[in-house]
């Protein structure tokens, strides 16, 4: 810290016992491992109006009553008077730099989230935001894919195991990606809370998929129809064939159970 000097006098010249009011303006926010509290500091002078003040680096105005000049401190451990100190406008703040420097590489693209262990941003790559479902099947087959959205209100997870078949349309719950040989594992399979099908081969061919809570087979019949609820399960139970016992889905990813 520099020292400041000074002396205080009425415009009579005689010495002014009035107390010194010292504001900061521009200082640093840390100053070592210390955080500096920019409150106003008060100094009394002595009974000749002499005062000395020690002030971290920075600009300060320094006020006697209506009186009051702009007080540029520098970098260091000297004593100035202030008459070498006075300036006529405040500087610039210096922007605060730390330490931390974030991991993520400049070129990696995703969602950023904040690394569990090391606190420090990281991009997380898999999630896709796409315009239609043509989009999304020109996404490559690839071990990190997680999520993609359609038009932003449509979600599919990435199954990496499926093998459920896509029709090919907009109205396809199954999106294989189009570099992918039919054989090989791994699709996109829209998020569905409830289904409705009108026969058990409907009902097969329902991806297998985490999100479905209900199957509803609801089968035609004359003047009145009939309907039989199911729900999902990771299982291997044996496939009955029998719309009132457990049914295996195509892709054989799960079961379908028999509520009623």
């Amino acid at each position: 810290m520099a020292k400041i000097t000074g002396n205080i006098r009425a415009i009579n010249t005689q010495a002014a016992l009035a107390k010194l009011q010292v504001s900061p303006r521009t200082i640093p926010a840390v100053v070592g491992s210390s955080l500096v509290y920019p409150e106003d500091v008060f100094v009394t002078p002595d009974l000749l109006g002499e005062f000395q003040v020690d002030l971290m680096a920075g600009d300060y105005e320094f006020r006697v009553g209506r009186a009051a000049v702009l007080v540029s401190v520098p970098d260091d451990s000297n004593t100035y008077s202030i008459e070498q100190r006075i300036i006529s406008v405040i500087s610039p703040n210096t922007p605060l730099n730390g330490g931390a420097q974030p991991n993520a590489t400049a070129n990696v693209t995703g969602v950023v989230r904040t690394d569990d262990t090391v606190a420090v941003p990281i991009a997380v790559t898999g999630i896709f935001w796409k315009l239609s479902y043509a989009a999304v099947r020109a996404i490559s087959n690839a071990t990190n894919n997680k999520l993609a959205f359609v038009s932003g209100d449509e979600v599919f997870d990435w199954e990496p195991a499926s093998l459920a078949v896509d029709n090919g349309t907009d109205s396809s719950h199954v999106l294989k990606p189009t570099a992918t040989d039919p054989a090989n594992p791994g699709r996109w399979i829209k998020r569905l809370e409830h289904a409705i099908v009108t026969n058990l081969a409907g009902l097969k061919a329902l991806a297998s998929r985490k999100s479905l809570k209900r199957a509803i087979l609801h089968t035609p019949e004359p003047g009145v129809g009939k309907e039989y609820y199911f729900i999902f399960g990771d299982a291997t139970a044996v496939d009955a064939n029998d719309p009132y016992s457990c049914i295996a889905p195509d892709d054989n990813g799960g079961r379908f159970f028999f509520l009623n």
